[in-house]
């Protein structure tokens, strides 16, 4: 009896570890769909000037904060 409870366990174990790769998978498949749309959209929203005068405000943000 204890066999037979032993041997469903470890084919639920086993069963259990396929289901939590393929969960893995698609959790990694989604977040890099998601933060590829993300890259994408920050590039539609942002044309390269604005982002330089983004990045330009930063840098004197971090320079004013340096001598204070």
């Amino acid at each position: 009896m204890a066999t037979q409870e032993v041997t469903q366990l470890k084919k639920d174990i086993e069963a259990l570890k396929g289901d939590i790769q393929q969960l893995s998978h698609t959790i990694k498949e989604l977040a890099q769909e998601k933060a590829t749309e993300g890259k994408s959209k920050v590039f539609e929203e942002l044309h390269i000037d604005d982002l330089k005068e983004q990045l330009d405000a930063l840098k004197s943000k971090g320079k004013d904060g340096l001598g204070a």
